[in-house]
């Protein structure tokens, strides 16, 4: 199965340990029970929190996770090709 889910629109200051962060996130949270549409909703958030301090292994709180899960609404970005792979049309803001 494929899964997919628009990242996090923020104002990145540096993408170094995003992926790691990713990466780490959705296995933690698969092991933990999670489904996989929510390991990854949650893996996305970390990843995002991680691009907006600069540095490998910037410091952040499950708090400030939370925070861009809740306010995922309007703060969702879909890149074009995915848009038309995934019949998701939705545009960022």
């Amino acid at each position: 199965a494929v899964h997919y889910s628009p990242g996090f629109q923020v104002n990145a200051a540096d993408t170094t340990g995003a992926g790691d962060a990713f990466a780490a996130a959705f296995v933690v949270r698969l092991l933990e029970g999670q489904p996989v549409e929510q390991a990854l909703e949650f893996a996305s958030a970390l990843a995002a929190l991680v691009c907006t301090r600069k540095g490998a292994v910037p410091d952040y709180s499950l708090n400030e996770v939370e925070k861009i899960l809740r306010s995922s609404g309007e703060q969702r970005t879909v890149h074009q090709s995915l848009a038309q792979m995934t019949g998701t049309h939705r545009q960022a803001k």
